[in-house]
């Protein structure tokens, strides 16, 4: 499989010391409008709706390579997800409707426990590998909470309706991971604003007050990942900018931007700290650090 050395540089000059930069190389891959998520710092999983698999990289802080052997999945659609849950697993679906736990063992996939399938589809952000909150735009819309109790998956506590869900598109991502103690953002194109809500075991509140939300120009779709507790990051399909932002309490800080130009449906999952990687469907996968 052929590489494209693609580094980030400023002007021509080094990288810079704080804000967005790539690290290491781009692998070229072609799957077409694809999703990635992380299975762990070192290894990521391509959704591909050219070839309707999915397919481990491994990734060494310098360059991604394939890694063992691609599983077979229903037809990928435009909707397909993939979203980290726990250590070396994701949660796949190829059609945002149906969702699959699959674990890999550093040369196949397998899947694990029983699926979820909702009436519509919905994206997810894993808290656990065996916790897991959709977010969904019609049916039961909102974002409600999943737990795994043996082999099979239950609803815990409410589905907060009140999140926007006149929308063609939408992300959440977790960020306090400790249980019935969660905290996601969530962004959707109704209204393109991004917001916060808590979980107390029962139920999703949305914060509210001064810089509580966050508003952003026009994208036709989205993805949020965890940085740490209280970072996040944000890709836009539209803009093609990756969003660096910070909380302090429920306030929301915009930090910096960095425009990566002529990616192609992208998408994005967090490797590790500030790591993330993102598959792009014209030039493939590539990693991006934030530096403080």
């Amino acid at each position: 499989m052929s590489m494209i050395i693609n580094p980030y540089v400023f002007g021509g000059a080094a990288p810079p010391s704080s804000g967005w930069a790539q690290l290491g190389n781009t692998l070229a891959v072609s799957q077409g409008i694809s999703n990635v998520g992380c299975l762990n710092t070192t290894r990521v999983a391509v959704l591909g709706n050219t070839s309707d698999n999915l397919q481990a990289y491994s990734w060494d802080g310098t360059d991604y390579a394939s890694e063992g052997t691609a599983l077979s999945t229903a037809a990928v659609g435009n909707d397909g997800r993939v979203e980290q849950l726990g250590t070396d697993a994701v949660f796949a679906s190829p059609d945002g409707i149906t969702w699959q736990k699959y674990s890999h063992n550093g040369t196949a996939f397998s899947s694990v426990d029983s699926s979820i399938s909702f009436s519509t589809d919905s994206v997810g952000a894993g808290s656990t590998g065996t916790r897991f909150m959709p977010y969904r735009r019609s049916g039961e819309s909102g974002i409600a909470t999943w737990d795994l109790a043996a082999t099979n998956w239950t609803r815990t506590g409410n589905i907060n309706a009140t999140a926007p869900n006149n929308f063609q598109r939408q992300a959440n991502a977790v960020l306090n991971t400790t249980n019935n103690a969660e905290r996601q953002v969530t962004w959707s194109n109704s209204d393109f604003t991004i917001r916060v809500f808590d979980f107390d075991g029962t139920d999703w509140v949305q914060t509210t007050g001064a810089s509580t939300t966050h508003l952003l120009t026009s994208e036709n779709r989205g993805f949020l990942v965890r940085l740490s507790n209280t970072e996040f990051a944000f890709f836009g399909q539209t803009t093609n900018l990756i969003r660096y932002f910070s909380m302090s309490g429920d306030v929301i800080t915009a930090g910096s931007t960095l425009a990566i130009a002529g990616a192609n449906q992208a998408s994005i999952c967090a490797l590790n700290g500030y790591d993330i990687s993102m598959y792009d469907g014209t030039a493939g996968l590539r990693t991006y650090r934030y530096t403080p």
